[in-house]
């Protein structure tokens, strides 16, 4: 028969708390019998202790019991929320414009970088420029491009 979680828990706990006890009375010069006997009369009683403890313990158990536990949190939050309202607007307001504002970089982001661009073979384009005889580039006329593309023999 295997252990529920929280009832393994507890006892592994516990176990650890009477093996450093034992550690602690074998350190001070006792022998190995003795801290144990020693220990266990200092602990108590185990069973009393694990269901003290299960009383308390947050255990999750059953469906319905996480339920009320997810429903006393967001009770709790609101009251909270209503008593602090300066705190919780600026919280609430700090966070909308956090969120919009990762709307809006994603958005442009993947607008620009992500999203293909909006031709048959993206990868064939290329762009055409003419440059001055002081160096500088610019965009080439209509008429020049009328030209270069009818002579052009680089692409098909």
């Amino acid at each position: 028969m295997s252990l529920d979680p929280t009832r393994r828990r507890i006892r592994d706990e516990m176990a650890h708390h009477l093996s450093e006890l034992e550690a602690q009375l074998q350190a001070e010069g006792m022998c190995h019998e003795e801290a144990v006997a020693e220990a266990a009369r200092r602990f108590g009683d185990q069973n009393r202790i694990e269901q003290a403890t299960r009383a308390v313990a947050p255990g999750w158990g059953t469906w319905t019991r996480r339920v009320d536990v997810v429903r006393q949190d967001v009770t709790h939050a609101i009251r909270q929320m209503r008593r602090h309202g300066l705190v919780s607007g600026l919280t609430v307001s700090t966070l909308v414009v956090g969120v919009a504002a990762t709307a809006v970089v994603f958005s442009v982001v993947h607008a620009v970088v992500l999203s293909p661009l909006p031709f048959y073979e993206p990868d064939l384009l290329v762009h055409i420029s003419q440059t001055s005889p002081q160096g500088r580039r610019y965009s080439i006329s209509e008429p020049n491009f009328v030209d270069f593309r009818a002579r052009q023999r680089s692409f098909v």
